[in-house]
């Protein structure tokens, strides 16, 4: 550090007065320092170093990053706080100072920097300033005073100045420190808001696009419910329609043959045959159509159309399985029931008997085809299992498995793979709404192609559930 010194007084005489004077107004000075912080610590400091040295303007400025002008952090002109405001360095002692020097000029500071129009327009005489380093040891601030008039201790002063440089510098730091933070801060916030109302924007436009999907899935699960109803009930109705026509071909034959007398008693028999063989088939396709319709009301369910009552399920399905026994011995499936002694509970019965009719059958039909022999005897398990109000059943079966590339569509209606032998792809259709919806239980299928199926059916009783 350099030192500018251009003293035109007898420091001797006065330095003693200067000391003592100093030291109380060093005392005030500190006192008035404690708890304060920014702003209010720079104006307090340099409000009370213009009264204790008694200046005409004492400054603490910052310097711009090219050290070529700088900016009062606070003013004290004449006693008075000031507004802030923007210098110029160049030619002045300021430009020296942020040069690390100490500058010292008690009077005629107008002869050494007679480029200083501030000098001039203030009627300035004498200057003191010493500069503020951050904690690189750069130059980065001003702690200055200016006079009009000589002043008497410019030692002292400068040595005051050097005591509390330190303080000053550490507070210009923490408060551009705090200011940086608090932009960080805000700019943080800013982005946080940003993203947050970016995500919002993307959740509705998530939600937007999975209701639009789910409109879609409906409308095109309703397109292939209205095409399988219309597919299942035109073909029975289609054969009735034309066995009708055939019948009704035959019964004016015979009529005509009445009128012209020509109807012999072969030809009657003959043709009252074909008429019979006709309304069977009208029977029986009608029949199907009827059955279809029933099959079709299954798949919307309603709480109220059945009566929830006390039952014990390992009588009732076992009841069912008798039932099935002979459609099980006719494809030489073995089936083997499971269950607790009792397990009573609060349901519908005949839902559950539906599940349970679906799930077996579906096994017996699909799970052993005629054409693939199995290596092992082919069997269907049914295991009842009862954990307080909570029921399982599980049909299971070592048949020929489910491909994984349909194992996703089997719940859907009218889905099948046996639409030439007679199915109508409804039976587990039924089975999931009635589990979903009406039980309000889990349905979840396990498969592998060759290691057979297993249907896992999960629910509590009816008094449990949200009846």
């Amino acid at each position: 550090m350099t030192f500018v010194n251009q003293s035109h007084v007898n420091f001797a005489t006065t330095h003693h007065k200067a000391v003592i004077s100093m030291k109380f107004d060093l005392d005030k000075i500190i006192k008035g320092l404690s708890n304060t912080t920014g702003e209010v610590f720079f104006d307090t400091l340099c409000l009370n170093l213009h009264e204790c040295i008694d200046a005409d303007y004492t400054i603490i400025a910052r310097l711009n990053d090219a050290k070529n002008a700088a900016t009062t952090l606070t003013m004290v002109a004449k006693g008075e706080l000031a507004d802030s405001l923007t210098y110029s360095l160049k030619g002045t002692p300021c430009e020296d100072v942020c040069n690390d020097a100490l500058c010292c000029f008690p009077t005629d500071i107008q002869t050494f920097y007679p480029d200083d129009a501030m000098f001039a327009d203030l009627n300035i005489d004498g200057y003191i300033g010493t500069p503020l380093k951050d904690s690189t040891g750069d130059v980065f601030g001003l702690l200055l005073a200016l006079f009009e008039q000589e002043t008497s201790f410019p030692d002292d002063i400068l040595a005051l100045f050097e005591l509390f440089s330190g303080r000053v510098s550490a507070e210009i730091e923490r408060t551009e420190a705090a200011a940086d933070l608090q932009l960080l801060n805000e700019s943080l916030e800013k982005q946080v808001q940003q993203r947050t109302s970016e995500l919002q924007d993307a959740m509705h436009t998530l939600k937007e696009t999975m209701t639009a999907l789910a409109d879609q899935a409906k409308m095109a699960s309703l397109g292939q419910l209205v095409a399988g109803i219309s597919h299942e009930i035109n073909t029975p109705l289609g054969v009735a329609i034309l066995a009708n026509s055939t019948v009704s071909r035959y019964a004016q034959q015979i009529i005509e043959k009445i009128n012209t007398a020509q109807l012999s008693k072969p030809q009657l028999l003959e043709l009252t045959q074909y008429i019979a063989e006709g309304n069977e088939s009208v029977q029986h396709n009608l029949q199907r159509a009827s059955d279809l319709i029933t099959n079709f009301k299954k798949v919307s369910i309603d709480k109220n159309t059945d009566e929830i009552m006390a039952v014990d399920l390992s009588v009732s399905i076992a009841s069912l399985i008798k039932s099935m026994q002979p459609e099980a011995l006719e494809r030489h499936i073995d089936i083997v029931f499971t269950c607790p002694k009792h397990c009573v509970v609060e349901t519908w019965p005949s839902d559950i008997s539906q599940i349970t009719s679906n799930l077996v059958m579906n096994s017996l039909v699909h799970a052993f085809p005629k054409e693939q022999q199995s290596s092992e005897p082919p069997y269907v398990n049914i295991v009842l299992a009862q954990n307080g109000d909570r029921i399982t059943l599980t049909v299971r079966d070592n048949g020929i498995g489910i491909a994984e590339d349909i194992i996703n569509n089997i719940f859907d209606p009218f889905f099948t793979t046996k639409r030439g032998s007679g199915g109508t792809g409804l039976g587990l259709n039924i089975v999931y709404n009635i589990v979903k919806e009406k039980l309000e239980g889990d349905l979840a299928v396990k498969s592998e192609m060759g290691g057979g199926s297993q249907f896992i059916v999960t629910f509590a009783s009816a008094s449990e559930a949200n009846v």
